[in-house]
């Protein structure tokens, strides 16, 4: 029996993208892309998934095959009692936790972080600001068990994780080859875009080294899905006379460059809504 394993916790329905797992990518579902990633770690990989959204995930028995793979289904509502039922289901001592939106799992990176883990009995394990995509849990299973039963519905487990692991956590620094700005998270459709770009570029067997190399030479590409670092709105209800001025503010701001402006107007019944619309014309 293992002492470790992959779980990918998955769900079919998103409110971002349509079918999120099964979304095509370089002709395979996002899904397999990240089994086949997971499954060249050596360990062994289990899906687990809403018993009601099971059916959508059948077709990987088939894909996978006489591989260290399981699918498992249990609780529709609660991820960290379908995870918890799921690693107690293989065994594990420990399990590498991975959300279905992140393929670029790496296999380098995975050994450091669970070896850094294990090797100190710690509760949690993490990399330190990994770059959006690449992101990994390393959790003794016994924490997960416990936290599984003293919170409902949770959604974001690794807070639940926290609270009950009473050991210092584990949070290695990423290694210099893989820093990087670029975004490889799969979670609006300008992201499915992008990666689909770069899978037909380089195929669909390139490691996360080239992949930021390639961003690196071809950063219109990583322009695709690239998300401002801040937001400025303005809302107006009836503000024909201050909405310009307001405006202007914005567009002669120097202190940063790298952000999104959105006006939103309130049913006005003068002329902010076509002011708006001239700036946005502009």
């Amino acid at each position: 029996m293992e002492r470790i394993g992959i779980v990918i916790l998955s769900r079919v329905f998103s409110d971002r993208v349509h079918k999120k797992p099964l979304s095509d990518i370089n002709g395979k579902s996002l899904i397999e892309h990240l089994v086949i990633r997971c499954l060249a770690t050596g360990l062994p990989v289990c899906v687990a998934v809403p018993e009601n959204e099971y059916e959508h995930y059948t077709f990987l028995l088939a894909v996978f095959s006489g591989q260290m793979f399981t699918l498992f289904c249990g609780d529709e509502k609660n991820p960290l009692k379908r995870m918890a039922d799921a690693i107690s289901l293989n065994g594990w001592e420990y399990a590498i936790r991975v959300s279905h939106d992140k393929i670029f799992l790496e296999k380098s990176l995975v050994s450091m972080v669970v070896s850094a883990t294990m090797g100190s009995n710690s509760d949690y394990g993490i990399l330190k600001n990994p770059m959006d995509g690449i992101h990994f849990e390393v959790i003794k299973s016994d924490v997960i068990r416990e936290a599984s039963k003293n919170y409902d519905s949770v959604e974001h487990i690794t807070y639940a994780v926290k609270l009950i692991s009473k050991k210092e956590i584990i949070e290695l620094p990423v290694p210099t080859e893989f820093h990087s700005d670029h975004r490889l998270l799969i979670d609006y459709p300008n992201d499915l875009k992008m990666i689909n770009l770069v899978m037909k570029s380089l195929g669909n067997d390139t490691t996360l080294s080239e992949v930021l190399s390639f961003l690196d030479q071809h950063y219109w590409v990583s322009k695709i899905n690239r998300r401002p670092i801040i937001t400025v709105y303005t809302c107006g209800y009836n503000a024909e006379k201050w909405i310009s001025k307001a405006m202007g503010s914005i567009s002669m701001q120097q202190n940063f460059s790298n952000f999104e402006y959105i006006l939103i107007d309130d049913a006005s019944r003068d002329a902010t809504p076509a002011i708006m619309q001239k700036s946005v014309s502009y």
